[in-house]
């Protein structure tokens, strides 16, 4: 039996086509200018549910930033010690918000929105002659810090550009350099950043990210008294209700939001879970993207980002297909692939390669142009060989998505947190 798999060979091939206009597109400079700050007023979100770990050191991070920042911290019922390392610390900018049980532990989004009703009646008494034009609130984990002059340049992109609600800025992890799984998820993050993220932000089509947002508070005055919802990706979310309201989007590469990796697969396996059930969740938005008044650039890149997640199933369908046809059961042809071998057998292999690893190139080249932990040319064969299969873990948190999603089941997984010595 003989199966043409030149669908396949088209489907990857226009992937590629579109990473390879992405990253054209990531290489436009968007040119960034600094501004000192000082009309703006700033505050920062911190999450906490059992963060004994990592929390102090966040806080003793965030009050030494170079703009003085309000900070409200969410103690979202923790039962270790996060509590009582909150009551040590001390300062007229740190505001600690308690929700205990049964309000506690209800998602992150309904801690932000705890935090955000907490500044929603301070915030005349913090910034008494500042538009809410002029507030940047900030959305941090309990395990991260910002790059010490982020808020000017955050600040500066808002000036420069007043049509921008919202800034997300690059994501990287905090010791790459210690396990390949970390060294493979600061790829993903910092390649994401700063190639996908880069280029989309030119359509103002890029999504936020639960780390490293930076909202003008006159942008979520227009999602009500609950800006974030109880979506698993609430970022996502909120990104694109905030898109839906005319607001626009833009990115920052001058600087890094940086955070903890997971150290083992199992935790890594059920963050990526969550992730992708949220994506799947925010399918409900696709009718009214394209009802919208977005530019079409816009409405097909935000469509393309949101179902471009499910294109996992079709590289399963060509893993199941590679097997099938290993195992003698079936014979699979291309004609395109054919076509090119009368020309070039050489050419006919290369493209074959390329179609396989090329999205993985442009992730390991933007990786080692923005990144601070870069990896040797020598051993690039072998990054980009690990990243093709490390990718592999969408494909079962693809699945695990699906079987969540037909149970109904929508808990909130926290990502684990380690200490470095």
């Amino acid at each position: 039996m003989t199966i043409f798999i030149d669908p396949l060979v088209y489907f990857f091939t226009a992937i590629l086509l579109y990473y390879s206009f992405l990253f054209i597109l990531s290489k436009k400079d968007p040119r960034h200018r600094v501004t000192n700050g000082t009309e703006w007023g700033y505050v920062i979100f911190i999450p906490v549910h059992n963060e004994e770990k990592v929390i102090h050191a966040t806080l003793q991070n965030a009050l030494r930033l170079s703009v003085n920042a309000h900070i409200i911290v969410v103690n979202d019922g923790s039962t270790d010690a996060t509590g009582k390392i909150l009551q040590t610390l001390r300062d007229d900018k740190l505001h600690i918000v308690t929700r205990t049980y049964p309000n506690a532990k209800q998602g992150k989004g309904e801690a932000l929105n705890s935090a955000y009703a907490f500044f929603h009646a301070h915030h005349k008494a913090w910034f008494p002659k500042t538009t809410p034009e002029m507030i940047i609130i900030t959305v941090l984990d309990a395990d991260s810090y910002l790059d010490s002059t982020q808020f000017e340049y955050i600040a500066g992109m808002l000036e420069t550009h007043g049509e921008l609600g919202g800034i997300q800025i690059p994501v990287t992890i905090e010791h790459p350099d210690k396990s390949m799984l970390l060294r493979m998820q600061d790829l993903e993050f910092v390649g994401f950043s700063c190639f996908v993220q880069q280029a989309r932000h030119w359509f103002s089509s890029l999504g936020l990210g639960g780390n490293g947002q930076f909202i003008r508070y006159s942008a979520l005055l227009q999602l009500g008294s609950k800006p974030w919802t109880q979506a698993l990706s609430e970022d996502l979310d909120i990104g694109i209700r905030l898109l839906l309201c005319g607001i626009k989007l833009g990115y920052c590469n001058a600087g890094f939001v940086h955070q903890q990796g997971l150290i083992s697969i199992k935790p890594l396996l059920k963050q990526r879970t969550r992730w992708v059930q949220g994506h799947f969740q925010s399918w409900r938005y696709l009718p009214a993207i394209w009802k919208s008044k977005l530019p079409v650039l816009t409405k097909l890149d935000l469509s393309l980002y949101l179902t471009l997640v499910a294109s996992v199933f079709i590289v399963m369908v060509n893993i199941l297909l590679n097997l099938i046809v290993l195992a003698g059961v079936v014979n699979a042809r291309s004609a395109f692939f054919e076509g090119v071998s009368t020309i070039s057998p050489s050419l006919s292999r290369a493209l074959i390669v390329i179609l396989t690893i090329g999205p993985a190139i442009f992730f390991v080249a933007t990786y080692n142009k923005f990144s601070r932990n870069k990896v040797p040319w020598t051993s690039w064969p072998t990054i980009i060989a690990i990243f093709c299969v490390y990718g592999w873990i969408w494909l079962y948190a693809s699945v695990a998505a699906l079987i969540r999603l037909a149970r109904r089941q929508n808990s909130w997984v926290k990502t684990e947190r380690v200490t470095f010595s």
